[in-house]
This record gives C-alpha cells, structure tokens and sequence, in this order.
C-alpha cells in the first residue's frame, strides 16, 4: 500500500497474519512447547521440595508412633521342627522269589499292600495334623486346652478352639525343594509352642503306629485262620509268608520310636519372639508419614493454584 509520502507504510489498523500451527501439526525445528502436564510435573516436585521438612516430620512422627505401639501386643513365639516321612524297610524288594499271583489275592482281601510304596503319605500326615479329628485326639491326651484358649472369649467346643486357634497358629507345608515336612506353632509362650510341636509329632506318630498294629493283627489273624482250612500245599506255603512279613512288620511298629515321621531337626524353645516385628511398624510408620506429608503438599499447592485463576 502507497502512503501520501510514496513511501510503503503500514496502513491504520491492517495487521500481518502469524503463521498458525494446525491441530496435529509439529512446531517448527529449534522450538519446543513443554506440555501441561510436564510443567505441573516439575511444579508438583518443586512444591513438594519446599514441604520437605513437614514430609521429614511426618514420616520420622508416625515412624515412632507406629514403632512405639508394637509395644501393645503381645510378643509371640514360633517353634520349629524339620521332619520326614519314614520309609517301610519291609518292601517287596527284600522278599524271597515267590510266585505272587498265587497269594495276592489273599494278601488284598486282608488289605495288605505287597509292594509297599509311600505314595502320598506326606499329604496324608500333614492333612491329618490339620484335622479336627486329630486335634481332638490331642485335647484327649494332653492338657492342652486352657493354655490354647488363653484369655480369648470362646466356648470349650474343640472345633471352635480348633478354627479360630489352633489352625491359624499352626504351620505346616512340604518343602517342594527337598521334600521336607516343615511343622511350625506359634505362642505367646515359648516353652508351650516347642511343646505343641513335639506333641504332634510323638502322636501322629503313635495314632499311625497304633492304627497300623490294628490293621496286622486283623490281617494275622485272617491269615492264620485261612492256613487252618487250607489243603493244598502252595496256598499254605504263601500265607506263612504273609505271616512272616505280617509278624516283620509288627515287630518294625512296636520297636520304632518314630514309626511315622523321623526328625531331622527337632523342636526347640525361641529365643526370639516371631512376632510383632518392629522393623515392619517402623517402615508402615515412615511409608504413612511420608505419603500423608506429600499429600497436604500437592493438596496445598492444588489449592492456592485454583486461587490464582
């Protein structure tokens, strides 16, 4: 445009257009544009930097707090024992070469298992240390009870005291590395809970010794009332074998003090309680505190931002 001068000018009120970035489109190389959400990002931790010693306080106030309130509950103990499953050295693979076909019926009616193998007992003695058949056997043979319910406000029935005591303060489980039975019991005593643990073990090992000796004397007798009527010479021959492995096997039971489960490290008295773990209480304490300071800062900061506006 020609101003009166003859000069070009700019005429009153005409502006130049700025180039104007379309939605999608990317800013121009050397430019940046920090977004939003990186400029709150970096104002939120800039704003958290300035409460650092409310964050400090907090977390080192409720670290005590936490840590000091441990003190309110009662120290507990936990007994440990390693354990086995014993192997039957009664096993087919000492017996004499004898035509089992001709006597195995014989040895299934009397519910003998010729070859002997442990299968799953290590599932079957652990879901029975489990059992409320079992604890009740124990509340039968030990004067257990009144240490077990302690001052908590139950009734007397075993299968109560068995679900909201013994069961959760029992541990036992099969070690999937070595195959190992870990039996633990906790207790505010520590001579009770090593006490417990032995218990359990000497009495499984006496409920499978005694049900075992049950077990052969109704088979010997079976035995030896069949050898009465037989004729043929083959079938005595085979139940004075089944006699002689029933008689083996029963004198293994009566002589075996651990007929069951054999300890490979025994039960002892704790020294030091299992429980409650300060560390824990120290690290909820700091963990609480430092959330609780970081979020009357952004809180803070959130609201004088909206002020501002």
């Amino acid at each position: 445009m020609t101003c009166p001068g003859g000069g070009i000018g700019r005429h009153k009120g005409f502006k130049i257009p700025r180039r104007q970035l379309r939605a999608g489109s990317s800013p121009a190389l050397g430019t940046s544009i920090m977004s939003d959400n990186e400029v709150d990002l970096v104002e939120q931790v800039s704003n958290l930097w300035k409460f650092k010693s409310l964050i400090i306080f907090l977390a080192i106030f409720f670290g005590v707090v936490l840590t000091l309130s441990s003190y309110l509950f009662q120290p507990k103990f936990e007994s440990k024992s390693i354990l086995s499953i014993v192997q039957d050295e009664s096993n087919s693979s000492n017996l004499p070469s004898i035509n089992f076909p001709s006597f195995g019926g014989l040895a299934q009616s009397a519910g003998i298992n010729l070859n002997n193998g442990s299968g799953n007992m290590d599932v079957v003695v652990i879901e029975t240390i489990k059992s409320k058949t079992f604890f009740k056997h124990l509340l039968s043979v030990a004067d257990i009870q009144k240490e077990l319910i302690g001052d908590k406000n139950i009734s007397n029935s075993y299968i109560e005291i068995h679900d909201e005591i013994f069961s959760k303060q029992l541990k036992v489980f099969i070690n999937k590395e070595t195959g190992l039975i870990h039996l633990s019991y906790t207790h505010i005593s520590a001579n009770f809970s090593k006490d417990i643990v032995t218990l359990i073990i000497n009495e499984i090992n006496n409920v499978f010794r005694k049900n075992k000796l049950i077990e052969l004397k109704k088979s010997r007798d079976y035995f030896e009332a069949e050898y009465e009527i037989a004729t043929e010479n083959s079938v005595r021959s085979s139940l004075t074998f089944l006699l002689e492995k029933n008689l083996n096997e029963t004198m293994l039971a009566n002589v075996r003090d651990e007929y069951i489960l054999e300890i490979i490290e025994e039960p002892f008295v704790p020294v030091k309680k299992s429980s409650p773990k300060r560390s824990i209480f120290l690290i909820i304490g700091l963990m609480f505190g430092f959330i609780s300071g970081s979020l009357i800062a952004i809180i803070r900061f959130n609201f004088l931002q909206s002020r501002d506006i």
